[in-house]
């Protein structure tokens, strides 16, 4: 989660910078991210679920008896749950045998802090122009709290109802970790770090990150290590060959969890380790393969041929065609 939300906050920084329009950030935003997490939520609420609802109770109920069956439903599910914001994690008692968690889809929570993410960027950029030295000033900020977390808890909880209000969520860890490596992730743009790496630095960030685990260091160390570690390995391995076959992380992530529930339930992890590994990777894989082709990539693609659209209008004024050439200016990869 750190590294997704790390390299989604150095590509949209760097989408902003490149096409700075409002209207175009909050299109692609929203066709990146919803139609796929909408697509997930049908299928578990309409298919799935009682897919798994008939084989346990043997086809005693009708379909549309299992949609609204107990008082955590299917359609309880999509009506909880549609505006990215879990409201529900469980439909009936679905997985309730499975080791670990009782949640449908332990994964889709993530994406309303993503969405957070996207409106503070939009926000910095209206407000400041996304201006290097604020982004430095929210990082230190956010790390401050990171640090004085980890080095005297108690004292923390002293000023964790002045975090939340001046910041969602910042006074819980999980979620200030997100945001944190989001804001790494846009500062390692802004200040071109990843452009300046080294074998000599990367050597020694891995270094230091590593160490830092014994030592019990890692929650202070990982914020100005791993990210830009991440994004340098991105930057640099051979990924052109697999990009031309379509981004299919969003899919893997959206539908790794339910298809790992799934296979516990049929008892694939009582062969081991390898073999339920194997499982889930190749129907992620597969799962997210689909995704990309059927809903996000057709969804993509409108919304960016939205901006390619040349106005018909003749416009004389030099300043409203230099408007219109900046926000119909080509794609950046966001």
């Amino acid at each position: 989660m750190i590294g997704f939300f790390a390299i989604s906050g150095f590509l949209l920084t760097q989408s902003l910078e490149q096409n700075p329009s409002l209207s175009r950030y909050c299109l692609h935003r929203a066709a990146r991210i919803l139609p796929g997490y909408w697509a997930v939520l049908l299928l578990t609420a309409l298919v799935l679920a009682p897919i798994l609802i008939h084989r346990e109770l043997s086809g005693k109920l009708s379909y549309g008896e299992m949609l609204f069956l107990g008082p955590s439903s299917a359609f309880d599910y999509l009506a909880n749950n549609w505006m990215l914001q879990i409201g529900q994690e469980k439909i009936g008692a679905l997985f309730a045998e499975n080791p670990g968690l009782h949640s449908v889809n332990g994964s889709l929570w993530t994406l309303y802090h993503e969405a957070i993410c996207y409106a503070g960027l939009l926000l910095l950029w209206v407000v400041g122009g996304l201006r290097r030295q604020v982004t430095l000033l929210l990082w230190v900020a956010v790390y401050a709290l990171q640090v004085l977390d980890f080095a005297d808890h108690e004292a923390f909880l002293t000023i964790s109802p002045f975090a939340t209000m001046a910041a969602h969520f910042l006074s819980i860890g999980i979620y200030r970790a997100l945001y944190l490596s989001f804001l790494s992730g846009v500062l390692i743009h802004q200040l071109r770090l990843s452009e300046k790496w080294s074998r000599a630095w990367f050597g020694i960030a891995v270094t230091i990150l590593i160490l830092s685990i014994p030592c019990r260091l890692s929650p202070v160390v990982w914020p100005a290590t791993l990210p830009l570690i991440l994004i340098s390995l991105a930057h640099r391995l051979p990924f052109s060959r697999v990009e031309r076959w379509g981004d299919w992380s969003y899919g893997i992530y959206i539908y790794a969890f339910p298809i790992q529930q799934c296979l516990a339930l049929v008892g694939l992890h009582h062969f081991g380790i390898v073999p339920f590994l194997l499982g889930s990777l190749t129907l992620s894989f597969l799962a997210g393969a689909v995704s990309w082709h059927l809903v996000e990539r057709p969804i993509l693609h409108w919304a960016r041929g939205v901006f390619k659209k040349t106005p018909r209008t003749v416009i004389p004024n030099r300043l409203a065609v230099e408007t219109i050439a900046v926000i119909s200016v080509g794609d950046a990869r966001s």
